[in-house]
């Protein structure tokens, strides 16, 4: 995300319709659901993972171009580990029924 804003050194940087703002209230969102799961129950899990998906979807509608297909993929493997080192039993998409971006 920074990448694309600023320049990687090979690219220039870009007017890419978000701020380190929206960068660093993404990681907030990411960083709450990480902490929520420390001794979570099993069976809040997935209510967890709907109300981060939910907060990142508001963030994205705002920032659209802040998630491309990298960051997606990236973002949906850490909910998917974390859930699971949480006790969730699955190797399904959990962010899909609930994800926009």
């Amino acid at each position: 995300m920074v990448d694309f804003m600023v320049g990687d050194g090979v690219s220039p940087a870009r007017d890419c319709g978000y701020t380190q703002n929206d960068i660093d209230e993404c990681m907030a969102i990411v960083d709450a659901y990480l902490k929520a799961l420390r001794g979570i129950a099993v069976a809040r899990i997935l209510p967890l993972v709907c109300d981060t998906v939910q907060k990142l979807n508001v963030l994205y509608a705002r920032c659209e171009g802040l998630i491309e297909t990298g960051q997606r993929e990236d973002l949906c493997e850490i909910i998917q580990v974390a859930a699971r080192n949480a006790g969730l039993d699955t190797e399904d998409d959990i962010t899909g029924q609930w994800r926009e971006w």
